[in-house]
């Protein structure tokens, strides 16, 4: 072929396997999932065997099936092919001049057939949403809408580069067939845009925009939700986190009785609520008040094991599958009956269990707090309530949109602490970011196992400005 000839050649996905099953019968494995096939015709068989073995020439098959069968096989073959391809069972590569140039693999419910040029092209830009991804050995290009992604050779990357730097290139190459056949797939992919800039797109960041879209449609993902991906791979991280304090204190177990009588109405708590930055310093949050809060919001009532074998727990918050990733670590700066430093709270034992003394690093992650929660100038919170969530045990089970749950669950617990600490009589508030990478230096947790993903500053009222909300 020549220098500018593209083929297009088609093979099973990644990880897909074609094994004959009887007379005729086959099973294709995809995606963990087995799913029978029928090929009565002898033409359909020829391509089925021919296609398990390594790509092939969407033409070579065509005549493989003619020459084997019938216009009733090439009738049964195309619609097999575009079964096996509505699957995502079909990798489409481009090759020329004998090399790969890229492969349109399907992560997600689509389809690699790749789509035609429209006659009024025109300019073709990358999209400012799109990804490039090092993993499992290649460059991968993905937009999160889509469900196909791209797998780039040296040479596709150097044609990205030079589209990257002007969207003008694939005008002035409107005569080669590689470019012609390179922004066909960038297009399918989603990756690229002949369409005018979007303006609403600004408000999104790359990151911000997958994770949306990732965590709201399954069609752009290769699994979705509860799927258990590494049952069977690692073992299930325990319900409760285990730790190894350098002291422990026991906190005094509230009465909920009494709290039932006396505490205001709901409807009550809930217009009072407001985000209470200053804190009495002279009258600080209690141990037992502490103790109370953390009881009402995060012990554990039950740990029980799920028909899965996953252990799960009972909290008075909810929790998506009771799976309660999120473990509260109160940073005591200044309270009644608790020394200052770095706790976690044992929901089980209710009791708190000191992770690290007070030193420069706890000090940094309470003005951090104070600067993001506007407290008054020279003032730092009494505690704040680090919350930490365990990604291996929630991600255990969920893909796809476990961060996006994690989130959820911050807001959960925000919501939860705000109420009761409203009816308590406490000042709280609910802060916007905090610096994880200090609190997994002063804790010692591997960030991709452990980390704090919100934090909410709690201590005794002090007048408070007019105008807080």
């Amino acid at each position: 072929m020549s220098s500018s000839e593209v083929v297009e050649l088609l093979a099973l996905a990644g990880g897909t396997s074609l094994a004959a099953v009887g007379e005729g019968g086959y099973e294709l494995r995809h995606r963990g999932g087995q799913f029978p096939l029928r090929a009565s015709n002898p033409g359909v068989r020829v391509a089925l065997e021919a296609l398990s073995v390594g790509p092939r020439e969407v033409g070579d098959l065509t005549v493989a099936v003619e020459r084997a069968g019938s216009v009733a096989g090439l009738l049964q073959w195309n619609a097999l092919l575009d079964r096996l391809d509505r699957a995502g069972a079909i990798d489409r590569q481009l090759v020329v001049d004998g090399a790969p140039l890229l492969t349109v693999h399907v992560v997600g419910s689509g389809s690699s057939q790749l789509m035609r040029l429209p006659d009024d092209l025109g300019a073709v830009r990358l999209s400012r949403l799109a990804t490039l991804t090092a993993l499992d050995g290649r460059v991968r290009a993905k937009a999160p809408t889509s469900a196909v992604e791209l797998h780039l050779s040296d040479r596709a990357l150097k044609m990205w580069g030079e589209l990257a730097q002007n969207a003008d290139v694939v005008t002035a190459q409107a005569d080669s067939p590689v470019w012609t056949w390179f922004v066909r797939a960038l297009l399918t992919a989603q990756v690229a845009t002949a369409a005018k800039d979007d303006d609403t797109e600004r408000w999104w960041s790359p990151a911000e925009w997958a994770m949306h879209t990732q965590s709201r449609d399954p069609r752009t993902v290769a699994g979705f939700a509860g799927t258990y991906r590494f049952a069977g791979v690692v073992e299930a991280p325990p319900a409760a986190l285990r730790t190894q304090p350098l002291r422990s204190l026991a906190l005094s177990v509230p009465d909920l009785e009494a709290a039932r009588r006396s505490d205001p109405p709901l409807a009550e708590v809930m217009e009072s609520r407001r985000s209470r930055r200053v804190h009495d310093d002279d009258r600080p949050i209690t141990a037992d008040q502490l103790g109370e809060l953390l009881y009402r919001i995060a012990r554990i009532r039950r740990q029980f094991t799920a028909s899965d074998g996953q252990e799960l727990l009972d909290r008075p918050v909810p929790s998506g599958g009771s799976i309660h990733e999120i473990d509260v670590f109160p940073l005591v700066g200044l309270c009644d009956g608790i020394e200052p430093g770095l706790w976690h709270y044992d929901g089980a034992a209710h009791q708190l269990d000191l992770i690290a003394e007070q030193d420069p690093r706890t000090e940094q992650l309470r003005e951090s707090a104070a600067s993001a929660s506007l407290m008054p100038d020279g003032q730092r919170p009494q505690v704040v309530l680090l919350l930490g969530a365990r990604f291996d045990r929630l991600m255990y089970k969920y893909e796809s949109i476990g961060y996006s749950l994690i989130c959820k669950h911050v807001g959960v617990m925000f919501q939860s602490v705000y109420l009761a600490a409203e009816s308590m009589g406490l000042a709280t508030c609910a802060l916007g970011a905090g610096l994880s990478p200090v609190f997994n230096d002063v804790s010692g947790f591997d960030p991709f196992s452990l980390s704090t993903v919100g934090e909410i500053t709690v201590g005794s009222r002090g007048a408070e400005p007019d105008g807080s909300s």
